[in-house]
């Protein structure tokens, strides 16, 4: 029996792969990963050379196709389900591509090809039924009785054919693999999650040169392949509704294809981020706030009741000398604000209260609040009561905070606060009142903030659902909001990747 620790060619693979135990579903899976991997990790090597050579009038023709099939054979390897159709068409363009100019002598370009296409043939056999694929380097070929044998096996072929093809330029590959065998048998879905490379990045040189060179409008391919390299956790279910863009689309031109990919993000950025509110353009042509609330009547007047009387027991107690509870104050401050601005909105009620437990917390644990206190006890338990009984009685509500507490959000840089402001302000300009006003509010909260954090993730994300909502509609439904798509450089994908940064890892 070959153990892992014996794989270190083809024929080694090939054999491992065709001794697993597991059904012939996962078996396909495991193939597929391993090839799939094995593609993207040598995918900027190709990359660079086409977007080197991007003054040929075909550099759209020559890479996205390319791009597509890793999508494809990336989603297949994930979703292998029979809604999920692989479409040979690409896999074949993909290959004219990656052989079309073999006559250069760049070896690197040549094996990475080989390898790219060695993984998205495999990503076509899906149905007991092989791809008639052409003739392949190496004088490897993909013979017509293959198609009645088990996919595995065929993709076990392409897996170990690929790796080979790379190996020469890369020897370290064999590493990667063996790494890749064991997180794969080990169950569950960690390979997702496991960076590209653990053994030192080979192609760093070649991705670092197309992070600075991709053009505007690419933004989309270049975070999905450093989310693959980071071992980011991949939306496969977004992944899919992309790759699955009709291929006539595809074979058009970059623009084309990448505003299609902005417009798939929108909707699901909007669809991923509820908030308790519609979105909406008035008869002015301008983004007003309608908000949406499940949570009874007297449910919302006793959470009012109750903080109303918080802020009584901390104004009452503000009133000793030497007074050890004077970091209330600013917690009674804050509740008071809300209640006179906000009394109906839900959200915005739990919002509040779950600062207040927040600063309560840190408060005691620093030793700025005495512990195991009456009083600080009462707070917190009172506030917290309410916050409870709006998640557990206000179903919108719920389900926006349960959507925001799925989100990892990232430390922002200069640059990305400063074009979330540029856009934030477009959208407040073309706002009512209250929203302009929140929209500016929520922004300074993100401009200054240091680290994300609980304190700031209500505004960051509500900024974000709010921003991805008015791009779908003033793109579409309003002439003067319109301004917004040239609001900040590169246009609509450009606000897109602002969306992004602010959302995470709903994109």
């Amino acid at each position: 029996m070959v153990e892992i620790s014996d794989i270190k060619d083809r024929d080694s693979l090939k054999a491992w792969l065709e001794e697993l135990q597991f059904d012939e579903d996962e078996n396909r899976r495991i193939a597929l990963k391993i090839s799939y991997r094995v593609a993207m990790r040598v995918l900027p090597v190709f990359w660079r050379w086409v977007l080197a050579n991007q003054e040929d009038p075909k550099f759209d023709l020559e890479v996205l196709p390319l791009l597509r099939s890793c999508l494809l054979s990336g989603v297949a390897g994930d979703l292998p389900k029979p809604e999920i159709k692989i479409a040979p068409d690409a896999i074949r363009s993909c290959a004219h591509s990656a052989y079309a100019n073999q006559t250069t002598q760049d070896g690197n370009v040549t094996s990475a090809a080989y390898s790219i296409y060695s993984a998205l043939a495999l990503a076509d056999v899906r149905e007991r039924r092989a791809p008639n694929l052409l003739k392949i380097p190496n004088g490897v070929t993909q013979k017509d009785s293959a198609s009645s044998r088990r996919a595995y096996v065929v993709g076990s072929e392409f897996a170990g054919a690929g790796a080979n093809a790379v190996s020469g330029v890369y020897p370290e590959i064999w590493n990667e693999i063996r790494k890749d065998c064991e997180t794969l048998v080990a169950g569950g879905r960690g390979i997702d999650t496991s960076p590209l490379w653990n053994f030192g990045n080979s192609a760093s040189e070649e991705w670092r040169f197309l992070r600075e060179n991709l053009p505007a409008g690419w933004e989309f391919w270049r975070d999905w392949y450093q989310d693959a390299l980071d071992g980011e956790q991949p939306n496969w279910n977004l992944l899919a509704k992309i790759a699955l863009i009709k291929p006539v689309d595809w074979d058009t031109d970059s623009d084309h294809v990448n505003g299609l990919i902005a417009e798939i993000q929108l909707k699901y950025a909007v669809a991923a981020s509820p908030n308790a509110e519609d979105l909406i353009v008035n008869d002015d042509g301008l983004f007003e706030i309608i908000l949406r609330s499940d949570l009874p009547a007297g449910t919302l007047q006793d959470v009012q009741d109750r903080l109303r009387d918080v802020i009584a027991d901390i104004r009452r107690a503000q009133q000793q000398e030497n007074n050890q509870y004077n970091p209330l104050v600013a917690e009674a401050d804050l509740l008071e604000r809300i209640l006179a601005r906000y009394p109906d909105n839900a959200l915005r009620l739990h919002e509040a209260c779950t600062k207040v437990i927040i600063h309560i917390g840190g408060n005691v644990a620093n030793g700025v609040l005495p512990e195991n206190d009456n009083l600080v006890g009462d707070v917190s338990g009172d506030v917290q009561v309410c916050a409870d009984d709006i998640y557990n009685f206000d179903a919108e509500v719920k389900t926006a905070i349960d959507a925001r507490n799925k989100l990892r959000f990232a430390r922002l840089s200069d640059e990305q606060k400063a074009a979330i402001v540029q856009f934030t302000e477009a959208v407040a300009q073309n706002s009512v009142e209250p929203l302009a006003e929140e929209l500016r509010e929520d922004v300074q909260v993100v401009k200054d903030e240091l680290v994300p954090s609980e304190e700031t993730a209500s505004e960051r994300y509500r900024l974000g659902s709010r921003l991805a909502r008015a791009l779908v509609l003033g793109a579409k439904n309003v002439g003067g909001a319109l301004i917004l798509l040239g609001s900040v450089a590169g246009g609509v994908t450009a606000l897109v990747w602002v969306v992004r940064i602010l959302l995470g890892a709903i994109l």
